[in-house]
């Protein structure tokens, strides 16, 4: 093949962490690889460095969780052409098992109340077991 693209077929970002990776073309004469990138979610950005090389950066805001394709074009001087698509999964940050968000203290407040003194009102559940 006188012409070929390099790049990941697969990547996963959490939302709001940044992905960044390299395209490269190769041209079997050594000529110049002009590349160039379609499908880009929104604030992402290809950049063609203009020899052969590229940068993709991307950092999905909150609600761009989801399955986006990104399809990266090399050209030559010729009239030779290579696509290769990438698959880029945005997972939501609060979906990652592995590292998961922590907290320094519960959001609310266990205060014990003393009930014995309480009347009943028509309106309150029946309990069918124990009560205490």
């Amino acid at each position: 093949m006188p012409l070929v693209i390099r790049a990941p077929t697969h990547r996963t970002v959490i939302e709001e962490e940044t992905l960044a990776f390299d395209v490269l073309g190769f041209d079997a004469p050594a000529g110049p690889v002009t590349l160039s990138a379609t499908g880009l979610p929104q604030g992402a950005a290809f950049a063609d460095h203009g020899d052969g090389t590229g940068r993709f950066e991307w950092t999905p805001a909150v609600g761009q969780a989801g399955i986006h394709t990104v399809i990266f074009r090399g050209e030559n001087g010729g009239s030779d052409a290579d696509i290769l698509y990438t698959r880029i999964d945005a997972t939501l940050a609060s979906d990652d098992f592995d590292r998961p968000i922590r907290f320094s203290a519960l959001p609310f407040e266990l205060t014990l109340e003393n009930t014995r003194s309480a009347t009943p009102a028509p309106d309150d559940p029946v309990c069918l077991g124990p009560v205490e």
